[in-house]
């Protein structure tokens, strides 16, 4: 049985191996997550970002202009939300996609630049949904 740093570092290698098995990746996050009770969590940096953070501000702004508070309030919502992961990547650094194992988490710092990323994405976004 592998222990869950040695599974982690088999995840990161699949996020740029040329022949990305499907099945074997699934398995690895399977062994984490009901074996070892590891929870899964997408940080997806690629949504969450400058652009992002630029059109919440705007939508927020035309919201108090035309006066549909409601509106502008959800977009100041999703405004903070991306200023959040925006300080989060820059705190930490993060320039790729990543996976990074903490306190019981295994965290994918998603950024859409890494040859299997997209695939990952799915899988987990799936496995997340059960």
């Amino acid at each position: 049985m592998m222990v869950i740093e040695e599974i982690v570092e088999k995840l990161k290698i699949a996020l740029n191996i040329e022949d990305f098995n499907t099945n074997k990746f699934e398995n690895l996050l399977e062994s984490l997550t009901e074996q070892e009770n590891v929870k899964l969590k997408i940080l997806d940096f690629e949504y969450y970002n400058e652009e992002g953070l630029e059109h919440a501000k705007n939508e927020k702004i035309e919201g108090v202009k035309s006066q549909n508070f409601e509106w502008a309030a959800s977009w100041r919502d999703k405004e903070k939300k991306i200023l959040k992961y925006i300080e989060l990547r820059e705190e930490f650094e993060i320039k790729k996609s990543e996976f990074h194992f903490e306190e019981g988490f295994l965290l994918y710092f998603y950024l859409g630049t890494e040859k299997n990323d997209k695939q990952i994405k799915e899988i987990i976004k799936e496995k997340l949904k059960k």
